[in-house]
């Protein structure tokens, strides 16, 4: 699968794709076009085991940037939080998204090297907005924040930022939400992030969720 990613585009000022397995010949080739015809940026997330695609992708220049992991709370062991407030959207100043959006280091875009930190720090302070404004939940302890969405059964969690670090924020905001999806009859809670960081895999260990798969996300910029 290959899509252009109009988000992204604004950010990084040249046109941004995104590839998914399984990659065709044919969207191979097209890539190939693309990139030979102007600067492009373009991401690739692969299974940890499909070497294949790694393969294709390194051939044409794709860097690995990270490793992700999926991890799963299934929503077995829980308990109420206290505190934590949920609604529809959080308001938080421009400068306290920045707070949050400099706190990302260990994210994918910040662990490229070849993408200027401001532009990574611009990119995720706009995804911050966008997930905050009233399109996800959100759970929160003063402007620390846990943002998701519901499906299929299913608790998609979006983003967790905390910016009061040493309090445990995290781990009673990821508590609160499996608390609240269980109470809202789902199946179990999902989250993606990177194995780099550090925090927020402690976080969710204690918050009792299960690693699942891993992926290996690659980048390309010409």
């Amino acid at each position: 699968m290959l899509l252009q990613v109009d988000f992204d585009q604004k950010f990084f000022d040249r046109p941004c794709y995104r590839l998914r397995p399984e990659v065709s010949k044919t969207e191979w080739s097209q890539f190939e076009q693309f990139a030979h015809r102007e600067p492009i940026f373009a991401d690739l997330k692969v299974a940890a085991s499909d070497l294949e695609t790694a393969h294709q992708a390194l051939q044409r220049s794709f860097r690995k940037i990270c490793t992700q992991v999926e991890l799963t709370h299934e929503l077995a062991q829980i308990e109420p939080v206290e505190e934590v407030f949920f609604s529809d959207c959080l308001e938080l100043t421009d400068a306290q998204r920045r707070a949050h959006a400099e706190h990302f280091r260990a994210c994918r875009f910040r662990q490229d090297p070849l993408i200027p930190t401001h532009v990574a720090v611009d990119l995720y302070a706009a995804w911050i907005a966008n997930s905050l404004r009233g399109g996800k939940r959100v759970a929160a302890l003063g402007i620390n924040f846990c943002s998701f969405v519901d499906a299929n059964g299913i608790r998609h969690i979006d983003l967790l930022s905390v910016i009061d670090e040493g309090r445990g924020y995290g781990t009673r905001l990821l508590k609160a939400v499996a608390h609240d999806a269980k109470l809202s009859k789902l199946d179990e809670v999902r989250v993606t992030t990177e194995i780099e960081n550090e925090a927020s895999m402690k976080a969710y260990k204690a918050a009792a969720f299960d690693i699942g798969s891993f992926s290996s996300v690659f980048h390309f910029k010409n």
